[in-house]
């Protein structure tokens, strides 16, 4: 078994802000899985990919954290959003 997030050329963050803003009626966010076991020597990349594509189409983005690394202090710096600047 293959963590998806664990091989880059099974990442594809444009087809994936395309498909979304194509199917805004079925889609209301973007979901990543990182950790040891799903993006492995990636690391944080593949969250950091998907919070570029949220951004791109104005969705909220979901991490889902196996074990680390990355660490918990990693990702939530940066899903969390300063309070005056929303992320979306």
């Amino acid at each position: 078994m293959v963590g998806e997030s664990e091989n880059m050329r099974l990442m594809a963050p444009r087809d994936a802000a395309m498909v979304a803003d194509a199917n805004r009626d079925v889609i209301v966010g973007i979901k990543v899985r990182v950790g040891r076991g799903t993006s492995d020597m990636t690391g944080i990349m593949p969250l950091q990919m998907a919070i570029e594509v949220a951004e791109e189409v104005g969705m909220p983005v979901m991490a889902h954290l196996d074990a680390p690394p990355p660490s918990r202090k990693e990702v939530l710096a940066l899903t969390e959003r300063e309070p005056d600047k929303p992320r979306w």
